[in-house]
């Protein structure tokens, strides 16, 4: 078979052939056809050729290449059930956070941002918070007014009805869906001892959760490290993932010179991935800590505060239920001094509604006054992280325009992080310690050979995060049975294999 020089000088000829043969009449022109015809014949069969060829050199290597696509996917429940777990045993947050009570509850006081079925989908989840713990509730447990009794009701007892009651109600009690939710909260208090008990026994269930912990982050390295097979390497340089001139054995000297590496280590460069990971968690979260420590300066502001509250609550519950008492006496039936009863228990409700919708705040306030000197960055994140309505009420006074999706996003990825092994540096400062991250990050990794300045750090932990996972997938390929230029050979001529 010609090579390129070949091939190019033989084409040259042929267009030199045509460009002399003469077209001025039917004879010449149809010799001039015959002519082309012959050498489309001739370079079809070189085609062919070439197409045999690289199907050929395509499978053998392919061969080499071995299972491709290896996918962690199915692995995505177990992942889910083990984060659940870990969530569950968390010492930092109540059942009530656990169970996901505060977060329903928070969305059925902001009904109005939702439609019907959203709204009544939230109560329908908060009665199942209860029945999980075994109080299985019922309409008549709803009695902070006549109009969330009748609500509630229809929710329990008869769906059918749930629109006509929205209808009928709603006009009459404009706060009848907030005092749902605050009838919800005092039943959480008056029935917690069965949210205590039923995650102790979870806890129970769960065993050693250094074991879960360690499980979920084995879980995690494996689904990592799948990345860096070969034959997924393969199917993100055809997709156009990755681009393969990224990762050329040449390129790694520039690399491993942008990491500022004497001697190329990977133990080491693992390690600088999982500090510089842990470091951009920090500054993604750092307005978390900046706040507790903020209220940790002041923290006698907030001795006793969430008890104060609970205790001015309470009268509120007393006040409510003695008023409801007689609107339901039946020796008190005069219809003006009802109304006036009533008007005089929705004026109630909003006196507690302002107090019932601090009580999350005030309870992480009162646990940031019991913390001490040791309390660790790691411990902050922990303590807000899984406690949602605390949670968005910081994150909101950073970004008031952040989206609910974008807010349970933040949640979600802070708790993941906070189950997985990416703590040792958070896990080791202490909430008044004045310290520079990423200088420690950067005399840590000196000692290893790795010179990076605490500047660089700070502004290209993303980028360096990027040129770690580089190297580790050259180094992959090159520890490989395939080569990086039939790796290469194999993206030129994928667009061939298809057709």
């Amino acid at each position: 078979m010609m090579n390129r020089d070949e091939f190019n000088k033989e084409i040259d000829s042929i267009k030199e052939v045509l460009s002399n043969m003469p077209q001025n009449n039917k004879k010449n022109k149809l010799k001039y056809l015959e002519y082309i015809k012959e050498n489309i014949d001739i370079y079809k069969g070189y085609e062919n050729s070439i197409i045999n060829e690289i199907n050929k050199r395509n499978e053998e290597i392919e061969k080499r290449i071995g299972k491709r696509g290896i996918d962690f996917s199915n692995k995505d429940e177990e992942c889910n059930q083990l984060l659940e777990e870990l969530y569950d045993v968390n010492i930092w947050n109540t059942p009530y956070e656990k169970i996901g009570l505060d977060r329903i509850i928070y969305e059925i006081n902001h009904y109005y941002k939702d439609n019907l079925d959203a709204m009544n989908s939230d109560i329908k989840d908060a009665l199942g918070c209860f029945d999980m713990v075994g109080v299985k509730l019922k309409s008549s447990d709803f009695n902070f007014s006549k109009y969330v009794n009748q609500y509630m009701d229809a929710i329990i007892n008869d769906d059918s009805k749930v629109k006509s009651k929205i209808d009928e109600l709603f006009w009459k009690s404009p706060n009848m869906i907030n005092g749902i939710a605050m009838n919800f909260n005092y039943l959480y208090i008056k029935y917690e001892k069965y949210f205590i008990n039923y995650y102790k026994n979870k806890t129970k269930e769960i065993g050693n959760i250094n074991d879960v912990k360690l499980k979920y982050n084995n879980l995690l390295d494996d689904i990592y490290n799948s990345t860096f097979y070969i034959g997924n390497i393969v199917d993100k340089f055809l997709s156009g993932e990755l681009n393969v001139k990224d990762y050329s054995i040449e390129k790694l000297e520039s690399y491993t010179n942008s990491l500022g590496i004497d001697k190329l280590d990977m133990e080491s460069l693992d390690k600088l991935y999982s500090s510089l990971y842990e470091y951009k968690m920090y500054k993604e979260y750092k307005f978390i800590i900046d706040k507790v420590i903020e209220l940790y300066k002041n923290k006698s502001n907030y001795k006793n505060s969430y008890k104060n509250l609970l205790k001015d609550i309470n009268k509120i519950y007393s006040k409510i239920f003695k008023i409801n008492k007689k609107i339901n006496s039946k020796w008190f039936n005069n219809k003006s001094k009802n109304e006036l009863l009533e008007i005089e228990v929705n004026n109630t409700l909003e006196e507690l509604r302002d107090k019932d919708s601090n009580l999350c705040i005030e309870k992480v306030n009162e646990v940031i006054s019991t913390l001490n000197d040791s309390t660790s960055y790691y411990d902050i994140l922990n303590l807000i992280g899984f406690n949602y309505v605390y949670f968005r009420s910081i994150i909101l006074e950073v970004d008031e325009g952040i989206s609910y999706e974008d807010i349970v996003k933040n949640e979600e990825e802070l708790k993941k992080f906070l189950c997985s092994k990416y703590n040792s540096i958070l896990n080791n400062v202490k909430v008044l310690d004045d310290v520079n991250i990423s200088q420690v990050i950067s005399d840590r990794y000196r000692l290893l050979n790795i010179n990076l300045s605490d500047e660089d750090i700070d502004n290209n932990f993303d980028n360096y995060m990027d040129i770690i996972e580089k190297i580790k997938i050259i180094k992959a390929i090159d520890a490989s049975k395939v080569s990086y230029e039939e790796l290469l050979f194999l993206v030129n001529i994928k667009d061939i294999i298809k057709k």
